[in-house]
């Protein structure tokens, strides 16, 4: 098996089911659909979570969406850098982010989970904090609750908006696994 510094793990958060599949909170869902495209693999499904393994760069990379619902995302999380002694440091998680402005991304080393439920789920579930987040600005709720505001879609007018930034996140990920994460941080911060 490879040394684990050269595994990656990148997780898109979401909520499985096709009433789902457009809504805010599967940004990150969109993410690793996106990769999946780029490098025209497809997912497996694997009870809890769907997964599709390739080499990019010359490391092995896990391509991973928990089908589990949003806030027990951390539970194919564990399973998977448990079962194949993948570093924290060496997984990425993509999601939606309601601090962050529409179509805006911002990547961090650390951290809590910010009252984001999916990433709690991996903090308590792994015990660590210490993984690579790439945070998808989804915009605030007006005049609606956040638990309906992140369920719901994006409207025609900011589509376009989160496309882009959908992609643009794509290529952090990429970025991330080939130039490092402090380059990153620093391209798209």
């Amino acid at each position: 098996m490879k040394n684990n510094k050269e595994i990656y793990v990148v997780a898109g958060l979401g909520n499985p089911g096709i009433k789902y599949s457009n809504n805010r909170h599967n940004v990150g869902f969109r993410v690793v659909d996106l990769i999946l495209k780029d490098m025209n693999l497809s997912l497996k499904d694997k009870n809890d979570y769907e997964l599709a393994i390739t080499n990019f760069n010359s490391k092995k990379l896990f391509l991973l969406k928990p089908m589990m619902y949003m806030n027990l995302s951390g539970i194919p999380i564990l399973h998977i850098v448990s079962y194949h002694r993948i570093s924290a440091e060496n997984l990425i998680v993509v999601y939606d982010d309601v601090d962050i402005p529409l179509g805006k991304i911002r990547i961090r080393k650390d951290g809590g989970h910010g009252g984001h439920n999916g990433v709690r789920s991996i903090i308590e579930n792994l015990n660590k904090s210490n993984f690579i987040r790439i945070r998808i600005g989804i915009g605030k709720p007006v005049n609606q609750r956040l638990e309906n505001y992140v369920l719901s879609n994006f409207t025609p007018v900011e589509e376009p908006i989160i496309r882009e930034s959908i992609e643009t996140a794509k290529q952090a990920v990429y970025d991330i696994i080939e130039k490092g994460l402090e380059f990153s941080m620093n391209k798209y911060n």
